[in-house]
């Protein structure tokens, strides 16, 4: 294993699915920079040459790990530092949608009035880019799909934060259907009101326990 791990080297970009994708700027409707485009053949030539060939040109000598840090616009190694952010009901209106709520570090006190919403399974909430392949993926502006969905927003920011690692939640949710889906999606909502999404996920509440076992709703 510990042979495996020092042949490894992990890169780690804005691009959607494909090594053809990979020499590209852009991703959905938003342009990251021209440092977020590479050559995968500069990639992958000096790889094959030093483990095919032998070749001593440096490539085990970089570094394990590249991330390109969206917004940022560049390629840093980043510390990690876990933060919770919490949910809030009520109405503070700065954003578009059927609820939009308060998200804050700042645990709730007690208990809040949930917020809740009407799910027409005949009439879906479009899935717009995002973590998928069979539409077109990416960052996509999340503007107009939000008028249809719950929203929690935080106070605008006042100094540059990265998020970089894993997003997972933490979902307290009740419905009137057997089975339904629970989308969360992060988005960093820009001055122009445009939403551009960083992480996204979705759970089908009848695997909420186990993915081997299905439990319904009751």
């Amino acid at each position: 294993m510990g042979i495996t791990r020092r042949s490894q080297k992990l890169i780690v970009g804005p691009w959607i699915h494909g090594p053809a994708n990979i020499d590209n700027q852009f991703s959905g409707d938003f342009d990251f920079g021209s440092d977020a485009a590479l050559n995968i053949n500069d990639l992958r030539l000096p790889w094959f040459d030093h483990w095919a060939k032998d070749a001593e040109i440096g490539v085990m000598d970089e570094p394990p790990v590249r991330i390109f840090v969206m917004g940022r616009e560049d390629w840093i190694i980043p510390g990690t530092q876990h933060t919770n952010f919490y949910l809030h009901g009520g109405t503070i209106g700065s954003a578009n949608s059927l609820n939009d709520g308060t998200l804050s570090t700042v645990p709730p006190h007690g208990a809040e009035n949930p917020a809740s919403y009407t799910y027409d399974p005949a009439n879906l909430v479009p899935s717009r880019g995002g973590n998928t392949q069979t539409i077109p993926n990416g960052a996509f502006s999340q503007r107009d799909v939000e008028v249809r969905c719950l929203t929690f927003t935080s106070e605008p920011l006042t100094e540059e934060i990265e998020a970089t690692g894993h997003v997972s939640a933490v979902l307290y949710a009740a419905s009137s259907a057997l089975d339904t889906d629970w989308v969360v999606r992060v988005t960093d909502v820009h001055p122009d009101g445009h939403s551009r999404p960083i992480a996204d996920g979705i759970l089908r509440a009848r695997y909420r326990d186990f993915f081997e076992k299905r439990t319904l709703l009751s």
